[in-house]
């Protein structure tokens, strides 16, 4: 501050010694040209040189400036006044006569209000620029804060992102294994434990009476190093248990188990109960992964893993209770046997005969696998042409087997019906498949009374493929 008021007062005093050197070496001029024009030159003149100067010093230095520089040319020119008018300047009376007076009284107006206006303006632009100055700082300010703000931010986004990344990755693995078995789910869950747990081997066991069984395993080198079986007292899986997710630091008796974290997967029991269904267990993983948000994700995959296992075994149960095969659009195998045993019951009852037909389709794996899907379909769309309303296809034991139940019908009928299908095979399923894969169909036909009374034995019948 010192310095700078030391510059200002420097400033000052530079500015007025350069006001004081033009207004004398300004009115010297003209007053040199004003005598060489003559005695005092043009004193009566009414737009006098001095005029001109007063204004530039006033609009150039401000209201003091231009006062002074207005009093000393007001003063030169009454004295050239008086010099050329010695009778009106008899008395101090003089000074107040206006047609004498007026132009020196103008020079000194002119001065002021000129130097007033300069004067104004100029403290109007000091204080703009005091305004601009204190804007920039405030500016200033206020990008060092929006910087610091914006880092605050990118580092939240970042956590948010990596959050809301995380989350996603936990929903879109469930979303995609919602509609597996709980046998192709748990190695789903497992992968997600590896990519966000960063566990190199980790494995779930299913809680039972007397401990935990090994149902998945990741990341053993060979099947004889990873434990199959803990007993209850296992202190990490028994608090996962009971619906806890725990690590070695949480529990004192687990220091060296082979169990380093271990985290609950719930499900519906019978009764339609959530209960702790199995447990993740990890055995081994990098010590600086152990850590709180670790322990976050396992706690998200935990969840999640437990809505898999629930929306597996849901699955499941629909599957047992929807007959509906959903590649061929045919019926499933336990279909198939719910339906003999009810029409073997109908011929040991009433009579009524019933014929199994086994069709199998011979050297299958010839065909490439992108494109079985198709082929299947188009032999089921060929076998429900040519079938009755009362009689069913179901998917057999294996995937390029079907077998046809036919109540009402004895075996000639049944030879029949397989001479149509195999014909219709040839024109209608092989249409675009290369001979050279040699792809056919065996039938094998079975009837009740000539093969046997229930399912089990038409099924070993007619499964000896005899056409």
């Amino acid at each position: 501050m010192t310095t700078l008021a030391a510059t200002r007062r420097h400033v000052a005093t530079q500015r007025r010694l350069d006001s004081t050197l033009e207004t004398i070496g300004g009115l010297f001029l003209l007053t040199v040209l004003s005598l060489a024009l003559g005695p005092w030159g043009w004193p009566d003149a009414q737009l006098h040189p001095y005029f001109l100067l007063v204004l530039f010093i006033a609009a150039r230095y401000g209201t003091i400036d231009g006062m002074v520089a207005g009093g000393i040319a007001a003063g030169l020119l009454v004295a050239a006044k008086a010099d050329a008018h010695p009778a009106a300047f008899g008395s101090a009376g003089a000074l107040l006569d206006m047609d004498m007076m007026l132009v020196p009284y103008l020079l000194l107006l002119l001065g002021a209000m000129i130097g007033e206006v300069r004067q104004v303006a100029e403290d109007e632009i000091i204080e703009l620029v005091r305004k601009n100055t204190h804007l920039h700082r405030d500016v200033g300010t206020l990008s060092d804060e929006t910087k610091v703000v914006r880092g605050y931010n990118e580092d939240l986004q970042e956590r948010i992102a990596s959050s809301t990344g995380t989350t996603g990755a936990f929903y879109e693995a469930a979303a995609s294994v919602q509609r597996l078995s709980e046998e192709e789910a748990l190695p789903a869950i497992l992968e997600m434990v590896q990519r966000f747990v960063g566990a190199d081997k980790s494995a779930i066991y299913m809680k039972g009476g007397e401990g935990w069984e090994l149902r998945h395993e990741r990341g053993w080198a060979r099947p004889d190093e990873y434990p199959a079986h803990f007993t209850a007292l296992q202190p990490l899986l028994t608090r996962a248990g009971e619906g806890e997710v725990v690590t070695v630091l949480d529990v004192a008796e687990a220091q060296g188990s082979e169990v380093v974290m271990a985290a609950p997967l719930f499900a519906e029991d019978a009764g339609g109960q959530r209960r702790v269904h199995a447990a993740i267990a990890i055995m081994s993983m990098p010590l600086t992964s152990l850590n709180a948000g670790t322990v976050r994700n396992i706690t998200g995959i935990s969840e999640w893993g437990s809505q898999v296992l629930t929306s597996a075994q849901r699955f499941e149960r629909v599957r047992e209770r929807d007959p509906a095969d959903e590649a061929t659009g045919t019926y499933r195998y336990g279909y198939a046997l719910r339906r003999l045993d009810e029409e073997t019951g109908r011929w040991r009852r009433y009579g009524t005969p019933v014929s199994l037909l086994v069709l199998r389709i011979q050297n299958f794996e010839r065909i490439p696998r992108g494109k079985r899907a198709v082929f299947l379909r188009r032999l089921a769309r060929v076998i429900l042409k040519n079938l009755r309303a009362v009689d069913l296809v179901a998917r057999w034991k294996t995937q390029d087997t079907f077998a046809l139940v036919l109540p009402a019908t004895k075996g000639p009928g049944a030879r029949v019906l397989a001479g149509r299908l195999a014909q219709q095979f040839s024109t209608d399923v092989l249409r675009d498949v290369p001979a050279a894969a040699e792809i056919s169909v065996r039938f094998g036909v079975a009837t009740t009374g000539d093969h046997g009374d229930s399912r089990e034995e038409l099924g070993r019948q007619a499964e000896r493929l005899e056409y």
